[in-house]
């Protein structure tokens, strides 16, 4: 599990404890989506693409999932952040935010989005972006 997170933008954070769904997603070669509240997943999913896997997290248990912690173990596209975007969401984490995909997000000022660190040389970063894509753009 990633030891430090880097918030793209939005509030501060709480005390939410990103790890335990970060293992949950990151156990997947699959893409996979899960949907955390209150420490406990609602939905876990596996699917050829990000979105798909978020719908299926998020359809598990919809009514639990409102106001939760989305995490992706794929970088988050546009097409991913346009469905986030129809639902509540305190939290989104994933590997890589999609340009177009940080320019969605960023209209749901109450949304945190954060990606997990990566060492470069002696500090931190955010973990590359996804590339542009023809879901991205």
């Amino acid at each position: 599990s990633p030891r430090r997170m880097i918030r793209l933008h939005s509030p501060p954070l709480s005390s939410v404890r990103f790890s335990m769904f970060w293992r949950v997603v990151s156990a997947f070669r699959e893409t996979a989506a899960c949907v955390v509240k209150h420490t406990n997943p609602c939905g876990v999913a596996l699917a050829r693409m990000p979105v798909a896997a978020y719908r299926g997290a998020f359809n598990a248990d919809s009514q639990s999932a409102f106001g939760g912690v989305v995490g992706l173990n794929r970088p988050c596209d546009a097409a991913t952040a346009r469905e986030i975007s129809t639902h509540f969401t305190e939290v989104l984490v994933a590997p890589g935010i999609a340009p177009a995909a940080r320019r969605l997000l960023a209209k749901r000022p109450n949304l945190r989005v954060v990606v997990p660190a990566v060492r470069v040389g002696a500090g931190l970063a955010p973990a590359p972006s996804l590339a542009a894509s023809p879901s991205s753009r």
